[in-house]
């Protein structure tokens, strides 16, 4: 059964630089340069980034489909064989992202840390309340009644 196949690699800092990429300059674009002409050629091969070095096969392939796909990516960027220091590929296993869940359990851990005071305050739509019907005081009051 073909699968989606999962690219990951590792480069040298010192062979970019000796490729003549900035990857230590303080320019976020200049730094990022290497990795975006990779990201853009596995794009155009059919893949997807999924995380930092980390690539995923839109669609399933063969292993000798991966391997036409790296030599297609030594053509187009001549210098990446000079500069990687790892690089594997693997199937694709059954993916569960779990960054949904990361937001909504930091959201509750937010919730649960947050003053109680303050959770009994009503929602108020700053673009619709008049600010002479807040009462600040009130809730001065409950912030130093919570803070005892």
């Amino acid at each position: 059964m073909l699968k989606r196949k999962s690219i990951e690699f590792d480069l040298s800092k010192a062979k970019l630089e000796e490729c003549g990429f900035k990857v230590n300059s303080k320019s976020v674009k200049e730094k990022l340069e290497p990795y975006t002409q990779i990201r853009d050629a596995l794009k155009a091969l059919g893949f997807e980034h999924r995380q930092g070095s980390v690539y995923h096969s839109i669609e399933p392939m063969t292993h000798s489909k991966v391997r036409q796909t790296i030599k297609k990516l030594d053509q187009q960027l001549t210098w990446l064989n000079e500069c990687v220091k790892k690089f594997d590929t693997t199937d694709v296993p059954a993916l569960h992202d779990l960054t949904a869940f990361w937001k909504e359990t930091a959201n509750t851990r937010k919730e649960q840390e947050r003053p109680a005071f303050i959770k009994e305050l009503p929602y108020l739509d700053v673009e619709k309340t008049p600010s002479n019907s807040i009462d600040f005081d009130e809730i001065a009051v409950k912030a130093e009644i919570s803070a005892l």
